[in-house]
This record gives C-alpha cells, sequence and structure tokens, in this order.
C-alpha cells in the first residue's frame, strides 16, 4: 500500500499539506484541490467506497469523488481522488449475430458491457491491461481483448464472443478441446479457444510456430500448453475431415 510505510499523517494537515509530504508535490501550479489535478493521480488504495458526485463539468460530464482510502489509513481522509466520469450514450452492437443496443459511457471497456450489461459471461475478466488474454474477443474476425476494447470503438463492428463461435458447441475446436481433454480449471479456455478459432481461420494446418506466435499472449496458470498445442492440430483435422465430408 502506498501509505503504509509512511508515518502517520496529521489530521490537522489540509488537503494540500497531506498530498504534498504524501506525493512529494513539487509545482505549486498542481494545486490538489482541482479536479483537473486527479486524473493522472494514480491512487493504488481502496477505490470501492460510496462514491460522490463532487461537481459537473460544461460537457455534461461529473466529477466523482473516492472518499477515505481504507479504515484507519494514515491520510485520514484527507487524501481523495477525482476522477472525470463521462456522460453516457447510446451504442448500437452486432454480437453473435445480434443487434444489441446499449446505454454506456463511451470508454467502458467491452468486457464489461459484455458480462455486465448483455450478461454474456463466457468472456472472463482475467488481468485488465490486455496481458492474459483470458478476455479475448473477435473484432470482425479478428482477436482481439475486451478488456483494452472501449465500447465506443466497436459501433458497426461484428462482434463474436465464446457463445457465438458455434450454436451447438460443435467447432472443430471445442470438439478438439473435448477429445484430448485440454482444460484443467478452464478459468483462461474461452480465450484460448478464441485465439486459436482465429488462428485456424488464417492457417488451416498451422505449423508449430505460427501456433506459438498466436498463442503467445494467452497465459494458462495451469500450464496446459502442451494439451492445447495438440488441441489445434486436432482441430485442423477435424475441420479438414467436416469440410471434405460435406456433399
Amino acid at each position: 500500500m502506498l501509505f503504509r510505510s509512511l508515518p502517520k499523517i496529521s489530521s490537522q494537515w489540509s488537503l494540500t499539506d497531506a498530498l504534498r509530504r504524501v506525493q512529494k508535490v513539487s509545482s505549486a501550479e498542481e494545486d490538489p484541490n482541482s479536479p483537473a489535478f486527479w486524473p493522472a493521480y494514480s491512487h493504488s488504495l481502496c477505490a470501492m467506497r460510496k462514491l460522490r458526485p463532487t461537481g459537473r463539468t460544461a460537457t455534461g460530464g461529473q466529477f466523482i469523488k473516492y472518499p477515505a482510502c481504507y479504515p484507519n489509513c494514515p491520510c485520514h481522509g484527507r487524501v481523495a481522488v477525482y476522477k472525470m466520469i463521462q456522460p453516457m450514450s447510446q451504442h448500437a452492437l452486432q454480437i453473435n449475430g445480434h443487434a444489441h443496443s446499449v446505454n454506456a459511457v463511451p470508454d467502458t471497456p467491452l468486457l464489461w458491457v459484455l458480462r455486465d450489461q448483455l450478461k454474456l459471461c463466457g468472456t472472463k475478466f482475467g488481468c485488465g491491461i490486455g496481458q492474459c488474454g483470458a478476455c479475448t474477443i473477435h473484432l470482425n474476425g479478428a482477436p482481439a481483448r475486451a478488456c483494452l476494447t472501449p465500447i465506443s470503438a466497436t459501433d458497426g463492428v461484428a462482434i463474436t464472443t465464446i457463445e457465438g463461435i458455434s450454436s451447438d458447441g460443435n467447432h472443430p475446436i471445442q470438439r478438439a478441446w473435448c477429445e484430448l481433454d485440454v482444460p484443467q480449471c478452464g478459468y483462461c479456455q474461452a480465450g484460448q479457444i478464441m485465439t486459436a478459432a482465429a488462428l485456424l481461420a488464417q492457417h488451416a494446418y498451422p505449423t508449430d510456430a505460427q501456433i506459438d506466435e498466436a498463442m503467445a499472449g494467452n497465459l494458462c496458470r495451469c500450464g496446459t500448453y502442451l494439451r492445447i498445442r495438440q488441441g489445434i492440430k486436432k482441430a485442423s483435422v477435424l475441420a479438414s475431415d467436416a469440410k471434405n465430408a460435406q456433399p
């Protein structure tokens, strides 16, 4: 925690005094009492307590104040974080072949729209910074991280989630995953499957190097990487067999 190693801060200090001691703010031009100061301030402590509006902008946005950090925090509630909250707007989305209209702040990550508003919970939250791949979806067929994709960037884009990859669970990747028992805990597998499906759409018979390159951004804490590689190769065979079986 940011304050845990610091000496106790006097409750008599003003907000500016506390910030200048904790953050070592050196520039007199930086006014911690101004909401404009706070978007660049990264608060590593508790921001889960009740929020309350503290002002509005000319564009209709709202500044939200994050009150006291956590119980018994040395800042005694003197340090607060102000964040600019944008007004909501309507967004028309095409998800798994169906049209949806959602009301959300433009920079809301697609992940939370899928999970919280549309209840498409197959797409998982992993890291929130695009490094683990658990939230992988397809945008116009290309794999993308839903946690980093703002809802404003998806208007008119064809979005595919794990729920839409196959209506009956009969996608070659899904069949191969089941035949080889690829998952262990399974948490990351929706993202693994979406990335693998995009790979097979580009390369019918991917090489080991192509598999490694495509899947490098998808992490598995259970270490099922060898089974994932086998599953992709098995899926390429299943897809070929299904194609050859068509009249």
